[in-house]
Order: C-alpha cells, then structure tokens, then sequence
C-alpha cells in the first residue's frame, strides 16, 4: 500500500489511519547497504529519534546537489572531438600527398643531378 502510494505519489493526509497502519505494519526497511556504523546506529535508534540522521543526510544531500550545480559538463564534447577528428584525418591527407610530392620531386632532383653530371664530367 505505502509503496504504491509513493509511486504513485498519492498524498498520505488523504489516507486513513488504519490504512497507514497498515502499512507501517508491513514496512521493512532493508539496512544492508548502510555502512556498518549507519546500521548500529539504525539498530539503536528508534523512529522518533531519528532527526540526527536525518540532519547528516540532508546536509549531505546538499553537498552533493552543491557539488553537482558546480560541475558543468561540455555537453558538446563529443561533437567538437568529431570535428577535430575530421580536421585531423584531413591533415594526414594532406600531409600524406606532400610526402608522396616531395619524394616525387626528389627523385626528379636526383635524376637531374646525374645527368647534369654526366654531361660536365665527360
């Protein structure tokens, strides 16, 4: 009853007495994945004493929504690394082209250089 309620965000006041009861009595809260000294401190602790609890949760709740306004993620990161991607694939082009070109044109050099002195060392 209470779980459904809270998933269907029904409003509690509007509940009766003996349903809340109801549910209370069914209610099992589930310690395991509390630190060790959360779950002694949850075994001592009584329902009506719990406001210290809740005081540390809430203040740490608060420091992580804190924390968590503070960050700003560059949402458009993956977008400028696939531009810069691009630009980098183009530059190896290219790069690749004026290699190809420079040992075209040293090859041409060196072929001109032997001829030249093959002519002037006759």
């Amino acid at each position: 009853l209470l779980e459904g309620a809270l998933f269907q965000e029904r409003d509690l006041d509007a509940w009766s007495l003996q349903d809340l009861e109801e549910a209370g009595a069914r209610l099992q809260v589930d310690f395991a994945e509390l630190q060790e000294e959360r779950r002694e401190a949850a075994a001592r602790t009584k329902v009506n004493d719990t406001k210290i609890m809740d005081v540390e949760y809430e203040a740490r709740v608060a420091a992580l929504t804190r924390e968590l306004q503070t960050l700003s993620p560059n949402m458009r990161a993956i977008e400028e690394f696939a531009v810069e991607a691009a630009k980098l694939r183009e530059i190896r082009k290219s790069a690749d082209e004026v290699t190809l070109e420079s040992q075209k044109l040293a090859r041409e050099f060196e072929a001109v250089k032997l001829e030249r002195c093959a002519r002037f060392n006759k």
